[in-house]
């Protein structure tokens, strides 16, 4: 494909001065590939200093390709923060970015385009309509407002189960970790969110300690921006994993309530 050079370099430069925090192929056409891009924390150092994001920086968000990955082009994108030049490191964090993309066709019917669902930092959980737009199915407590959002993260795991679409969710605005399930996703993205409540999922955390969902209450606070696995294995739909910044107090104290908590497995 020949384009002029001005124009190549454009399309090609979307993930430059940005990290690119997701990849995923369409599993029907290697062509078609999408990139979620992340602000770029460029190093920090011991007090808190480190470069600049570089001036105009191509807008964070899910980029999509058609040609195998020669050209990109943005395809969805929230608002993300702006850059402080009063503080060290610009306190452009995290909102906006894309951390996770993931193709399924759980539940479609026969010859129907497969879906991408991706998490976005602050904002939560969307998924492709199948026409060329992308709706919203979990609102994340953040609700795009938390400035210089370094501790405002979503994060999601599929679990097909049998023809219904399982999916786990952890959700923070970098006060409190909660963990959700909803077992068929395959519903109108309106049932399952209104924009800022989730009367769809079901929240299996609690505050209260000696619960069950103790063990999900607050998982990875204080460092869900960087300590916020997912994981659940193929084919084990009632299986899921868990992980987080360690518990130290829950340790050291006269009535320990936990073990830690730093890696979970639920069956």
């Amino acid at each position: 494909r020949v384009r002029s050079s001005a124009a190549s370099d454009v399309y090609k430069r979307q993930a430059k001065d940005r990290s690119i925090g997701a990849i995923a192929i369409d599993p029907t056409n290697p062509q078609h590939i999408f990139i979620g891009t992340d602000v770029a924390r460029h190093g920090a150092s011991s007090v808190n200093g480190g470069r600049f994001t570089p001036p105009d920086a191509p807008r964070v968000g899910l980029y999509e390709s058609t040609d195998g990955g020669a050209t990109f082009t943005l395809a969805f994108s929230k608002p993300s923060d702006g850059v402080d030049p009063t503080s060290p490191n610009g306190s452009d964090f995290f909102r906006g970015g894309v951390s996770n993309i993931v193709y399924n066709n759980t539940g479609l019917a026969a010859g129907q385009p497969w879906r991408i669902y991706f998490s976005m930092f602050d904002y939560g959980l969307f998924r492709s309509t199948g026409m060329g737009t992308y709706e919203q199915v979990f609102a994340s407590v953040g609700g795009g407002t938390v400035a210089n959002s370094v501790g405002a993260r979503t994060e999601f795991a599929l679990a097909p189960n049998g023809n219904k679409l399982r999916i786990y969710l952890g959700d923070t605005d970098g006060n409190t970790a909660d963990f959700y399930r909803v077992d068929d996703a395959n519903v109108p993205a309106s049932t399952l969110t209104d924009g800022t409540n989730n009367s769809g999922w079901t929240k299996l955390s609690n505050a209260a300690k000696g619960t069950p969902g103790y063990a999900s209450y607050n998982f990875c606070n204080p460092q869900c921006s960087y300590d916020m696995p997912l994981a659940s294995p193929p084919g084990h739909p009632d299986e899921v994993w868990i992980g987080g910044s360690m518990q130290y107090a829950e340790i050291f104290t006269a009535n320990p309530p936990s073990n830690g908590r730093a890696v979970q497995r639920s069956t």
